[in-house]
């Protein structure tokens, strides 16, 4: 039989120990992982470019930047013209701090995030914002395609289709709509519909 030491018992229980961490690490990473994927499948499938977590403080810090995006954005969609659109420029405002650690994810947020803004000026009527808006979701889209080591041939062959008025209104209301439609819109189609009437009976 072979004796081990009092040295040699404490060296080999320290790797034991060690190994034992290794694999509770990689368990509880993968546990974390499987929550990131069920918790944020919606998001996954809505916002291509959200970075996949691969160490439990990325993600934390990607879960609690997407659920400040989702916090406020419950705010755009309860909001009317004024408040929606303040709370989409709070969601640009939290994102941005957080772009350095996360420029993906950050990237396709802020597309998203221009995107709707763009859309809320348009729809009430102010053209001027609703043009700047579209410059930047189109540099944030630019600058998501650099991140995914897109070449600059890539970026212009996609950026026409990707940043159309029409793809972007197709986009963001198929998206918003798998929370629930944007109150502004209701109030909008309210509207449209009271002149129609008014219209048809001065006719």
């Amino acid at each position: 039989m072979r004796h081990i030491g009092i040295r040699g018992v404490r060296r080999h229980y320290g790797i034991t120990l060690a190994i034992a961490a290794f694999i509770v690490s990689g368990i509880m990473l993968a546990i974390a992982a499987l929550i990131f994927g069920g918790a944020m499948s919606r998001q996954a499938r809505s916002y291509p470019g959200i970075e996949t977590p691969e160490t439990p403080e990325e993600l934390k810090a990607i879960r609690d930047m997407v659920r400040k995006h989702e916090e406020l954005l419950r705010l755009y969609l309860k909001g009317d013209y004024s408040e929606a659109k303040l709370a989409l420029e709070q969601i640009v405002t939290e994102i941005k701090k957080a772009a350095p650690g996360h420029p993906a994810s950050a990237a396709s947020l802020l597309y998203f995030t221009y995107g709707r803004l763009y859309l809320l000026e348009k729809r009430t009527g102010h053209d001027a914002a609703a043009q700047v808006n579209m410059v930047k979701l189109r540099y944030w889209w630019v600058r998501g395609g650099e991140l995914q080591k897109w070449t600059p041939e890539e970026i212009v062959s996609k950026i026409d289709k990707y940043c159309s008025p029409e793809h972007i209104e197709k986009a963001i209301d198929t998206t918003d709509e798998t929370y629930n439609t944007p109150h502004y819109r209701e109030v909008l189609k309210r509207r449209e519909s009271k002149q129609g009437l008014n219209e048809t009976t001065r006719e």
